[in-house]
């Protein structure tokens, strides 16, 4: 088993589908995070 423990995932989801958003390594820029999931 590999732990991932640097890394996110961020998702929306509705009644029929999940997008994934972003698999983020939490060790970057959060503001590029921010803009990345306000752009779409």
């Amino acid at each position: 088993m590999i732990a991932m423990v640097n890394f996110s995932i961020y998702y929306r989801y509705d009644d029929t589908d999940i997008v994934v958003m972003a698999f983020w390594d939490n060790r970057q820029d959060p503001d590029k995070l921010l803009a990345l999931l306000t752009s779409s």
